[in-house]
């Protein structure tokens, strides 16, 4: 009997010191800030969602330590991920969470904006592309818009990227497209917050803006507009009082 009330010990002495081990304060903190969202995910996909957002922040010491800055500031962007009906599955890699002027922030990827405009019905379709100064590439406005854009693939290699321009299909099958030169977008690289962002991913970056400034010309929700604006607010600074009168004057349209 003595021997196995020793190894009963023995085995909740293990037991204590594993959990001991596996828990780990840095998640604590995370789950006591998430957990406030849990309601708007529902139980299943908060479980998902929460390991995902776990792993993130465990895995890059900087980005935690702006969590630290700032908790609140991971709450929001679990709420903004929630609105936005996207995953931090990084498989999908749809949208991450950034460290930005000492807080977090949801930042959706070229994939998950197409996504986003497409699943909430604001468009039918949407895409973005780079073009080379080798390719043939035509534009026009006015009473008779067109763009064409034929790709010289063979000589890429070799050549340089003039510019951006995204396309968007409207429900009534109308496409309304939008075209911005790199020097353009150098500027907004030059005036965003997440500079290392752009200097890791700058062609997904490049087709986010293109098409940020094509949705100016568009009808969207407000919150959408904040959704897919909210890695890098200041393009769209001057803009805000624009997009307020263009929905007041919609509204007022369809009533």
């Amino acid at each position: 009997m003595a021997n196995e009330n020793e190894k009963a010990i023995i085995t909740t002495e293990k037991t204590e010191i594993k959990e001991s081990v596996q828990v780990d304060p840095r998640s604590i903190m995370i789950s006591e800030i998430t957990k406030k969202t849990k309601n708007l995910f529902g139980d299943e996909n908060y479980k998902k969602e929460f390991t995902f957002c776990l792993n993130a922040l465990l895995n890059n010491d900087y980005l935690f330590n702006q969590f630290k800055s700032n908790p609140d500031s991971l709450r929001n962007a679990m709420i903004n991920l929630a609105s936005s009906g996207l995953t931090l599955n990084p498989t999908f890699k749809y949208c991450y969470l950034v460290p930005r002027k000492n807080e977090v922030t949801l930042m959706i990827s070229y994939k998950g904006m197409t996504k986003l405009l497409i699943d909430n019905g604001t468009l039918k379709d949407v895409y973005a592309h780079e073009v080379y100064d080798c390719d043939v590439f035509d534009v026009s406005f006015g009473t008779s818009d067109y763009l064409i854009h034929k790709p010289n693939f063979s000589k890429r290699d070799k050549s340089k990227i003039t510019c951006y321009y995204a396309v968007a299909t409207l429900h009534n099958n109308i496409k309304k497209y939008e075209v911005m030169t790199i020097s353009e977008i150098n500027k907004i690289k030059n005036l965003a917050t997440t500079k290392n962002v752009w200097e890791s991913w700058f062609e997904e970056m490049a087709k986010k803006t293109v098409i940020k400034r094509l949705l100016k010309n568009i009808t969207v929700s407000e919150y959408i507009m904040e959704l897919i604006n909210n890695d890098n607010p200041i393009e769209f600074k001057n803009e805000e009082v624009k997009k307020e009168e263009k929905i007041e004057i919609d509204m007022e349209f369809i009533e």
